[in-house]
């Protein structure tokens, strides 16, 4: 698990920004998603390409977190990383010829095209029938020509969002930062997050705090999800 140590100036940030450092006081589970990133068999299983001890670790906070947030009627979505060779190697080919050597980049083609070896969701996580499974061809969901989570979220009234998943700092930090600027309210869950290393980690934290999401721990989102916020004051001294 990672420690998790929300860089001071970021706190300083928000503080100085708006009266709380907490940005949300309430989650109406009826307009909630729970967004599972990438918890897939590549990004978490040891020995796969990108497969993350951290990933592994959060997996019981993510499980905790959408067990109670089905329980109160919000929507789940797990989100797939996904190479597909109709617009990936079209749309996005400056990622995959310039940030990664040929040896790599055949490896990810392999392991997160639809039935690759490490596509599917991990067998660790407690999906359910009823949640959604939308994959995506890019970092964030939410940036045009990757999924359709928007517009599905969108037909269900969703205003709330609980990010959860790996790699914090990529995929879920994105995701988070449009989910944002599409007006969402945003919730990122520090714990049940994965990065490769603590300072990504905490790094990706500093920056959703200060201006993109209402950064808190698992307990504290439970809390909220069952109607029993905590006071920002005890809430924050956490954070610190």
């Amino acid at each position: 698990m990672h420690k998790i140590s929300i860089p001071s100036y970021a706190i300083e940030a928000a503080r100085r920004r708006r009266p709380s450092l907490h940005v949300f006081n309430e989650i109406v589970p009826a307009r909630t998603a729970v967004l599972v990133i990438d918890m897939q068999v590549g990004f978490v299983q040891p020995g796969e390409i990108a497969g993350n001890q951290h990933a592994l670790d959060v997996v019981s906070n993510i499980n905790s977190l959408t067990r109670e947030a089905r329980q109160q009627g919000a929507t789940i979505v797990y989100l797939r990383h996904t190479y597909d060779p109709q617009t990936t190697d079209r749309d996005w080919s400056l990622w995959l010829e310039h940030f990664m050597g040929p040896t790599k980049r055949d490896l990810m083609k392999d392991t997160f095209r639809p039935g690759g070896r490490g596509h599917d969701i991990d067998a660790s996580l407690e999906r359910q029938p009823q949640d959604l499974v939308i994959d995506k061809t890019r970092f964030s969901a939410f940036i045009q020509g990757s999924s359709d989570l928007h517009a599905r979220l969108q037909a269900l009234k969703i205003d709330t969002l609980i990010v959860t998943g790996t790699l914090t700092n990529i995929c879920c930090e994105t995701t988070a930062r449009d989910a944002m600027m599409l007006n969402y309210k945003v919730f990122f869950v520090s714990d049940a997050t994965a990065a490769r290393g603590d300072d990504e980690h905490n790094a990706a934290l500093g920056a959703l705090v200060a201006m993109f999401a209402d950064v808190r721990p698992t307990s504290e989102v439970l809390g909220l999800l069952q109607g029993c916020p905590r006071s920002h004051a005890r809430t924050e001294d956490q954070m610190v």
